[in-house]
């Protein structure tokens, strides 16, 4: 059996009447596929999902979490009923604004 780099797990089978398996190619679960990131959007007042490069260019801020249940979690954790970003207070809306996370930057 092989597993290529696509999450495909090959099985090759034995000849014909040997008892094995046919050749046959299982797909596993998402496998190949780019995790998905939360983050709040504080311009927008919602959740947004990235699987690649973030395609909002407003003032957002990176969750942590792997499903959108922790991801809101965490959103309330640390902002808690703030939607927009001026709910926010001004150390945070000026951290959120200035601070921005290098790597997600559009």
């Amino acid at each position: 059996m092989n597993l290529t780099k696509t999450g495909v797990l090959r099985h090759h089978g034995g000849p014909a009447g040997s008892g094995y398996l046919s050749p046959r190619a299982y797909r596993c679960k998402g496998a190949g596929q780019k995790p998905i990131l939360y983050a709040w959007c504080f311009s927008h007042g919602r959740l947004h999902t990235f699987d690649g490069t973030p395609w909002c260019t407003a003032t957002w801020a990176r969750l942590t979490g792997a499903t959108e249940t922790e991801a809101l979690a965490n959103k309330q954790a640390r902002y808690d009923d703030a939607q927009f970003l001026h709910q926010l207070p001004d150390e945070q809306q000026l951290d959120l604004i200035t601070n921005r996370d290098p790597e997600w930057q559009p």
